[in-house]
């Protein structure tokens, strides 16, 4: 059947079945207690649905007057999840609830939740496509274990959304007929690109890098297809409805950066204005000492260099949350400081390391799966925090590319039984 959603891959594999059972008693159990104790965050607020006021990232932005986050008035964000919100704050409405009741708090929570738990089948069955049973198996471990995954599940963010169409985005690529064994049955190209359209489209609609990468991977993808020495896939590629699929998604996502670009141009400002401290060290002080000024050619290398080792250093460091806070802990409680910090020591600095020797390691199998365009639009997207400010947030919305691969090289570190 040659079809995205089909009643085999409905069922629970047995790759994730217990793990999907373990995921949604950890978010149940998370979720009753969040109704009767709000869980601070990291941003002084809380989430939950006990939460008095749900720290959804940026809340202020998406919600209120944009005003609270120093957003100038023309700054507009995408459109699709505050659409959302509005949605169902109008609902709520009808029955006299508000965007600070707990019902509210209720479906917000619901709908990321549920996303969370789709992302993880589609995980399952993306990893086992590429890699099989093992790395399936440990890739649904990853990600139900990383701590983000449940906070981003219980405080109802866009970041969720993301992910999911991250998600299904790569299902869609590794599960098609352009990059599967011929020995399997794959998605036809024309069915490829319509179920990719409505993937990105949804994707560009949610963050300007929604946007970027929609643009980027439907870039790759036909550039990567066109240098194919396959005569069979080019005839079939030849359907004139695949190029009005594509050309639709372009413009699409050019046209959603359009709309966003002062976002776009406000967000890059703060990156190469960002103050705070890099462990301990004032950003500013770095930056004063990092001058080039007109002196010596060798000099002036030097300088370039550190300030290259710099950016890097806080790129990789800023991505697995382990430098310092920006605003530090005043007026926060300790506890969101401690756990963030843990997880990316402990947790996503261990997992984007084994991506990096993953990636190396099983290149070959990455490259024909065409899960390696995914790895590189998320790279793409990224990118701008080479600049300055690099949080996890920003690589955990398109996660899915580093989790399978870090999957691929543990498995190679854990022996496992032989697969019945």
């Amino acid at each position: 059947m040659n079809s995205l959603i089909n009643f085999k891959n409905l069922k629970l594999h047995k790759s994730v079945k217990y793990q999907f059972y373990i995921f949604s008693f950890i978010l149940i159990a998370t979720l009753i207690y969040s109704f009767f104790y709000a869980i601070p965050s990291h941003s002084g607020g809380a989430i939950g649905i006990g939460s008095p006021i749900l720290q959804i990232g940026d809340r202020s932005f998406y919600i209120d007057k944009y005003l609270d986050l120093g957003y100038p008035k023309e700054v507009n964000g995408s459109f699709l999840y505050p659409f959302i919100l509005k949605l169902i704050t109008r609902f709520l409405i009808l029955f006299e609830f508000d965007y600070t009741s707990r019902l509210w708090n209720f479906i917000v929570i619901s709908i990321s939740s549920l996303l969370s738990l789709l992302s993880l089948l589609l995980i399952d069955r993306i990893a086992f496509g590429v890699f099989g049973y093992r790395v399936a198996v440990i890739a649904n471990w990853l990600f139900i274990f990383c701590p983000y995954t449940i906070f981003y599940s219980i405080n109802g963010s866009l970041t969720m959304y993301i992910l999911f169409f991250t998600t299904l985005t790569t299902f869609i690529v590794i599960k098609s007929s352009i990059y599967i064994n011929k020995n399997q049955e794959g998605i036809s190209p024309i069915n490829t690109f319509a179920y990719l359209s409505i993937a990105l489209i949804l994707l560009s609609s949610l963050r300007p890098t929604g946007a970027i990468f929609s643009l980027v991977l439907m870039s790759f993808l036909i550039i990567n297809i066109f240098s194919r020495k396959d005569k069979n896939l080019y005839n079939k590629f030849r359907n004139k409805f695949i190029y009005l699929i594509i050309s639709f998604v372009i413009f699409y996502s050019i046209f959603q950066i359009f709309l966003t670009y002062k976002y776009l141009l406000f967000s890059l400002n703060s990156f190469t204005n960002e103050n705070g401290q890099f462990f301990g060290v004032d950003r500013n002080l770095i930056k004063e000492r990092l001058n080039i000024k007109n002196g010596e050619i060798i000099n002036s290398l030097k300088l370039n260099i550190y300030w290259l080792v710099w950016k890097i250093t806080e790129f990789v460091s800023g991505m697995s949350d382990i430098r310092d806070s920006h605003n530090g802990i005043n007026g926060s409680p300790l506890l969101p400081f401690i756990l963030r910090t843990f997880t990316g020591i402990f947790i996503i600095y261990p997992i984007n390391l084994f991506a990096f020797f993953g990636l190396i390691l099983n290149w070959g199998r990455i490259f024909n799966s065409g899960l390696i365009w995914i790895f590189f639009s998320l790279i793409i997207c990224i990118s701008p925090s080479l600049l300055g400010v690099a949080f996890t947030r920003y690589i955990y919305m398109f996660y899915t590319p580093i989790i399978i691969i870090s999957a691929s090289c543990i498995e190679k570190l854990i022996p496992y039984k032989e697969d019945s």
